[in-house]
């Protein structure tokens, strides 16, 4: 039962455990103290999972056009032009995808939090999300996306003109 005033009319020896504002705090610290720094671990392979993801994808389509963006090279397009076909398509299925993700992520996590708690945990902890993470996350995507670009930028002004006369089959 949750009540405001302490529970006098079921006998004592019913109640299992009493959890107050104090009891809740100390637990709470706990958890901070001892969970902290992991949870800032987890951020750190998170980002970096991200970047290697995003790499990794951006990677491909360059590679998979290069013979497309050398034949444009030779047509007299500079390497701005082709980077605003090939790194701007991307960026905006990066943008799409993570505003997709974002309000998906947070209802797994949820389902799974109050899973958790239902059949491991005895007692509640509520889970709170601060409308500050999602601006720390989108921060952190679009920083380790603009390294991404910058790097696909250059791979595209390094492509060569012969990439185009070579024989794709």
């Amino acid at each position: 039962y949750f009540s405001d005033t302490p529970i006098e009319d079921i006998d004592a020896s019913y109640i299992a455990t009493v959890v107050d504002e104090t009891s809740l705090t100390k637990t709470s610290r706990q958890l901070d103290v001892s969970m902290g720094s992991l949870m800032e671990m987890i951020n750190v392979f998170a980002v970096f999972i991200f970047i290697i993801l995003v790499y990794l994808l951006s990677k491909i389509i360059i590679e998979r056009n290069a013979s497309s963006i050398s034949m444009i090279k030779i047509l007299g397009y500079d390497t701005r032009e082709i980077a605003k076909l090939y790194i701007v398509a991307t960026t905006i299925v990066v943008i799409i995808s993570m505003l997709i993700s974002l309000p998906i992520s947070r209802w797994i996590i949820e389902y799974l939090f109050d899973v958790m708690i239902t059949q491991a945990m005895s007692g509640y902890l509520p889970l709170y999300f601060t409308y500050g993470i999602y601006g720390q996350m989108i921060l952190y995507c679009m920083a380790t996306y603009i390294i991404v670009a910058v790097i696909e930028y250059r791979k595209i002004g390094k492509l060569s003109l012969a990439e185009a006369l070579k024989n794709d089959e």
